[in-house]
């Protein structure tokens, strides 16, 4: 197989060209996966393929509205020839501070969870396209990065049963062809292995347990959640002896070199089997059968970006708006006539203000540290949180000047749990991110195009 990052990808013509060029060269026509979820992780990040994001598709709570944009993008990836995509995320994001899932779950609420993940890979099924739901048995409750380090879930097994484990079941009984593993221990499933490396998480539990014949794929075994600790010789091995069918090593020929080699070796000394190999290869093969119609296709690279998913973009952009309390009145619209000052994160602002122009508004950028203009200006304030998440806090100078200013709005352009931290008197609106997407459908907001009624958000929303 071949995973495809921002940094193998070029123009949609080019994307078409590098999967026609690598299913040529191959004795087997590889998968082609990608990391497509919509939202904060989109490696294409194209009009009419990022959409708003899993969290604020949760708080929507349509899960034909989950299941069109998921086919939206599924169609999308299908048409320049990539046939799997590592989605949807049904992690249940129970910590606030998780620094890696956030807004790429569809929420809180293990039922609302459940409920999304069916529509997602009902609808990436719906487009040809091979979905991996992910990270079992959750990573929605750490307040560290798999990336990083190992973490550790504390909770007990009835715990998660009734909330980590809840999503994924409801997706194996709804289809779900593939399962990705996540690097985290936890040790009422597994004292001494992670998750991605434990033989009772994959095998007895995903497998025995909950009834899952398709495809365990690993997450990237260079991540220092287990690069750290297993040499890549032992992490291969373990893996599959765990019960995993493809394993993903998505940086370095060298290590995938070392890898292969293992296996090999395991197999030739007895410690892997033949038939536990023959099992892999036949899931694989049924994987394959799955998505023959992307293979076979023409690449339609004019499909990105069509009118009809830029349209469906928009309008679910529009619909998952959220406020964090009541939007004091007189407030919003803006008005056209007087100046706009886009201050707080500085990464975004610069764009945010671009999309405030495109809507006929005077706005520009001013520094964070200076202080806000009078009521003459309008203020937008862009909150974004990052690890470890302190960023998105106001400091009290800056609570206490928002406060004050009677013309101003707070918009959390990533996780939007910061949202509480910011006066009860300032419109609070959680944006969801910082790409196009999600800055036009708040500027639209801002000058009184948008017509949906803001979603409420708040804790457990």
């Amino acid at each position: 197989g071949i995973v495809l990052f921002t940094r193998n990808l070029g123009t949609p013509e080019e994307v078409a060209a590098l999967a026609e060029t690598l299913r040529a060269r191959a004795a087997v026509p590889p998968l082609i996966g990608i990391d497509q979820e919509g939202g904060r992780v989109s490696r294409m990040p194209l009009p009419g393929m990022v959409f708003p994001g899993n969290m604020a598709l949760g708080l929507l709570d349509d899960p034909d509205r989950t299941r069109s944009v998921t086919r939206a993008i599924g169609e999308q990836l299908a048409a320049v020839g990539v046939d799997v995509d590592f989605a949807p995320s049904v992690d249940v994001n129970n910590n606030p501070r998780n620094p890696i899932i956030g807004v790429r779950s569809f929420g809180e609420d293990p039922e609302r969870v459940a409920r999304h993940g069916v529509a997602a890979v009902t609808g990436f099924r719906d487009a040809g396209i091979l979905p991996v739901v992910k990270h079992f048995p959750g990573h929605g409750d750490t307040s560290r990065d798999s990336h990083l380090e190992l973490p550790v879930q504390l909770a007990d097994r009835a715990r998660l049963e009734a909330v980590e484990l809840p999503p994924f079941r409801a997706a194996i009984a709804a289809g779900a062809p593939a399962v990705m593993t996540t690097h985290i221990m936890f040790p009422a499933l597994d004292p001494d292995f992670p998750a991605t490396l434990s033989r009772r998480i994959l095998t007895d539990l995903l497998r025995n347990e909950l009834g899952f014949n398709g495809l365990i794929v690993t997450d990237c075994l260079e991540m220092n959640g287990i690069a750290a600790h297993w040499s890549p010789e032992e992490t291969a091995v373990l893996a599959v002896e765990a019960g995993a069918d493809m394993l993903l090593v998505c940086h370095t020929r060298e290590t995938q070199a070392r890898m292969y080699a293992a296996l090999l070796e395991a197999v030739r000394t007895g410690r892997l089997t033949e038939e536990r190999v023959r099992a892999s290869a036949a899931r694989v093969a049924r994987a394959r059968e799955l998505v023959a119609g992307v293979r076979e296709a023409a690449p339609e690279p004019s499909r990105i970006s069509a009118p009809v998913y830029r349209e469906l973009e928009r309008e679910t952009a529009d619909a998952c708006l959220a406020a964090w309390g009541t939007v004091p009145e007189g407030v919003v619209p803006f008005r056209q006539n007087e100046p706009v000052l886009v201050a707080g994160a500085s990464s975004p602002a610069w764009d945010f203000a671009a999309s405030l122009r495109e809507c006929g508004f005077d706005a520009r950028v001013g520094a964070a540290t200076e202080p806000l203009p009078g009521a003459a200006t309008q203020v937008v304030w862009l909150a974004l949180p990052d690890e470890p998440f302190a960023a998105g806090i106001p400091t009290p100078e800056v609570a206490g000047m928002l406060a004050a200013h009677p013309r101003a709005v707070v918009a959390a352009v990533r996780e939007p749990y910061c949202l509480e931290h910011y006066p009860d008197n300032v419109p609070r609106i959680a944006a969801w991110g910082a790409l196009p997407v999600h800055l036009q459908a708040l500027a639209r907001w801002l000058s009184g195009a948008r017509v949906a009624p803001l979603l409420p958000w708040g804790r457990g929303g």
